[in-house]
């Protein structure tokens, strides 16, 4: 069938002429046999072939289920090239858009392919095809960054849709609507990656990042988002950005002694900091540098608050650090004891909600970023911190138990606010029970190498023990 007859956007009802060398067969177009089996609909474009003035276009579709979805463009006089980078797609509720820029002017296809989420086939079947004509190419072709898996899970971006050399790189601004995500953060990948955590505000998470100085060399920028099941962060987007313009001298590189730079929104009191209470106690500064490899924060509370901690190594995000931090209570003072392994800059993100909220995911309301100058000490790791004992409890001896420790005569002494009993617990068969002198939980203890030592509490509210430490010899 020869183009003949076409539906044109913007009332334009003017027939395009019959054009012998572009043939396609209405069986391919429009809906396929699985389109409305899928829960999908058209929303926007309900003609299957349209012309458009311009090389811009947005398609809307609308689906009832939860869909993955894939693309792809093709241009008739070159079905060879791969055009995906032309296409973002995005999701806001029940409506899926596909944002198109068309590189040049002339025919293209559209193939939308989709499969239920929940099904297990890899293969997506064609489901829709358009069949477009751009008119004029009146602006730039822009390639979109590139769309991973996690981001087809309902995610929305605000800005920025581009980004490239001729983006304003100084103050770029990120916002990203990211479902389920508990965490969200920007990463420059450089010379090693550089880690941007962006904020949640309201369903969105938002922040803006300094990408002008990297020289005239092409950088990457990846969206990453954290789910809350491990510290693991999946990545959403990716951009490249090709031959950024060059900047002064001294930004082209940062020394080693010189500090990461760290956007002024993400260091220091966040928004809940003070109204949950609470306030800085030992390092005004968010900003500070330690002489050797060992250091406590603590902070003052008025409130009683559930807090957790994330301890970053800036030259390697990947690494969990959190064994190196161990967290406890004393009245209103909560501080963090810190065990740098290596020297370098650290970022200490402090993590907090009310006791009474129900909420699971706590919010960032601090950040502090640490140099370390040299590791003076080795680097021990803490024992485990179950929720329990991060609420109100404080640890005298040991801090630290591990093959090295003297492990004869192994003094315990703790305090555990409103605990009726409290035990020392090998391998979980062999007890051993501690005093209760004045205020705290006291006791000696002979141990071995090789084993799992728990530090375990009953509150008196039934015969149960509730675990509070773990140490691993």
């Amino acid at each position: 069938m020869a183009l003949s007859s076409w539906v044109a956007l913007e009332n334009e009802r003017t027939a395009l002429p019959y054009n012998r060398s572009l043939r396609i067969d209405d069986f391919d177009l429009g809906a396929l046999e699985n389109f409305s089996k899928f829960g999908l609909s058209c929303y926007s474009h309900m003609h299957e072939k349209f012309c458009i003035p311009e090389n811009e276009c947005i398609i809307k579709l609308k689906t009832t289920e939860d869909v993955r979805i894939t693309t792809q463009l093709t241009n008739y006089n070159d079905r060879l090239k791969n055009l995906s980078e032309y296409v973002f797609m995005q999701r806001d509720d029940d409506i899926i858009s596909f944002i198109i820029n068309f590189p040049a002017s002339g025919y293209y296809k559209f193939e939308i392919y989709a499969l239920p989420a929940d099904a297990e086939h890899k293969t997506l079947p064609n489901v829709f095809n358009y069949f477009i004509k751009v008119d004029h190419a009146t602006t730039a072709a822009h390639v979109y960054p590139k769309q991973y898996a996690h981001w087809q899970g309902g995610c929305y971006l605000y800005e920025p849709l581009v980004l490239d050399s001729t983006s304003d790189l100084q103050n770029a601004n990120f916002k990203v609507h990211i479902p389920n995500a508990t965490k969200a953060a920007i990463v420059v990948e450089h010379n090693g990656k550089v880690w941007h955590h962006l904020q949640l505000k309201g369903r969105d998470f938002g922040g803006s990042v300094a990408l002008d100085h990297y020289g005239n060399e092409d950088v990457k920028v990846m969206l990453n988002a954290n789910y809350g099941e491990s510290d693991t962060y999946a990545t959403l987007l990716e951009y490249t950005i090709f031959n950024t313009s060059p900047i002064e001298d001294e930004k082209k590189v940062v020394a080693y002694d010189s500090w990461p730079r760290i956007e002024g929104h993400y260091i220091g009191a966040l928004e809940n900091f003070s109204k949950f209470g609470l306030s800085c106690d030992s390092h005004q500064q968010e900003l500070f540098s330690v002489p050797d490899n060992e250091c406590e924060i603590s902070l003052k509370t008025m409130e009683d608050v559930k807090v957790t901690v994330q301890l970053i190594d800036c030259n390697d995000q990947s690494k969990n650090l959190s064994d190196y931090v161990f967290t406890q209570r004393k009245g209103d003072t909560i501080s963090f004891i810190i065990n740098f392994p290596e020297p370098g800059f650290f970022q200490f993100e402090i993590f907090a909600l009310p006791a009474s909220d129900e909420e699971k995911t706590l919010l960032n309301v601090f950040n502090y970023l640490i140099k370390v100058d040299q590791a003076t000490k080795a680097a021990n790791i803490f024992p485990k911190q179950y929720a329990q004992w991060k609420g109100c409890c404080y640890l005298y001896e040991p801090l630290v138990l591990d093959s090295s420790s003297n492990l004869q005569n192994v003094n315990f002494k703790v305090n555990i606010p409103k605990a009726k009993k409290a035990a020392i617990v090998v391998d979980g068969t062999n007890w051993r029970h501690l005093e209760l002198r004045e205020e705290n939980f006291e006791g000696s203890v002979d141990l071995e190498k090789g084993v799992t030592v728990t530090l375990n509490a009953n509150y008196g509210v039934t015969d149960a023990y509730a675990p509070l430490l773990e140490y691993t010899i």
